[in-house]
């Protein structure tokens, strides 16, 4: 894939939405989740992407080679067939949600963001507006709709 750098998945396990961005070049993937799940909850879509994307066989196998810190701090190499690059997955620090049911409407968020559409770190701020983040999720769909 001639000059991909990055590509940013939405994924969803245990009923819960976050966004992954995966940075090819160094061989890592920040996961965007407020709630801050276990890294291992999303490891089969990571695999599984990399899988259907080409970046790795459809038949390699994978394992954890180590995991660090926990929390916010987390961090685990998952390793492939070949053992000397594994792929490194962490949280990012900044990204929080303090309820059980905005998940998806931050994950939107967080791609809006990722695209330029919102400025950087403003998804905290959005949570204190009227209509929170479902209010500005909805406007920008509707525009979306209205354009498209």
């Amino acid at each position: 894939m001639d000059g991909v750098t990055h590509f940013v998945s939405v994924v969803l396990a245990w009923n819960h939405f976050a966004v992954l961005v995966y940075e090819l070049q160094e061989k890592s993937v920040i996961v965007y989740d407020g709630l801050k799940y276990l890294l291992r909850t999303l490891q089969h879509h990571i695999v599984h992407t990399f899988k259907m994307y080409g970046y790795q066989e459809l038949d390699a196998t994978v394992h954890v080679e180590e995991t660090m810190g926990s929390g916010n701090d987390q961090i685990i190499a998952l390793c492939f067939n070949d053992l000397y690059a594994p792929w490194v997955v962490y949280n990012d620090p900044i990204i929080k949600q303090n309820d059980g049911f905005n998940c998806g409407p931050i994950a939107c968020l967080k791609v809006l963001e990722l695209y330029g559409f919102i400025p950087t770190n403003s998804i905290a701020g959005i949570a204190h507006k009227r209509y929170g983040y479902r209010g500005v999720v909805m406007q920008y769909y509707r525009n979306m709709l209205e354009v498209n």
